[in-house]
């Protein structure tokens, strides 16, 4: 998953969830993933994790 900001849902992604909580923002059954903060634009960060 692409480390660009979004906001996911906590029931859709619960793993996901419990690793990163409210870390990066969200509220209730949302939660955000983090922003890569590299400046290379052909470089992403990305979160490996398995449903």
């Amino acid at each position: 998953m692409v480390c660009d900001g979004r906001s996911l849902e906590a029931a859709k992604y619960p793993e996901l969830y419990a690793m990163l909580g409210y870390k990066y923002g969200g509220s209730d059954n949302e939660f955000n993933i983090p922003v890569s903060k590299n400046d290379n634009p052909d470089f992403v960060n990305i979160i490996k994790f398995s449903e």
